[in-house]
């Protein structure tokens, strides 16, 4: 299971938790907790974003700002390894 979690966010165009369990037929549940044991199996390392806008609202997209960090993954060369 945790390798197919793996390739499915490989083969996404974006992290979403209900996209990636409907299409691996699980629990969003189930899914943080595969996620949670591939970063500490070391083959996902996750990353937060800055809480700080650096553009201070002049060149941003969005209409409203949010400093929340928003959690990023990447797949590790050793999760590449595994899914190849």
């Amino acid at each position: 299971m945790l390798k197919n979690i793996l390739k499915e966010i490989n083969t996404a165009e974006i992290f979403s938790k209900p996209n990636i369990s409907k299409n691996l037929n699980i629990s969003e549940e189930m899914l943080e907790s595969g996620v949670e044991q591939l970063v500490r199996m070391g083959y996902l390392m996750e990353e937060m974003g800055s809480p700080v806008c650096e553009s201070k609202c002049k060149s941003c997209a969005f209409s409203r700002c949010s400093t929340i960090p928003i959690r990023m993954f990447t797949i590790t060369d050793k999760g590449k390894e595994l899914i190849q």
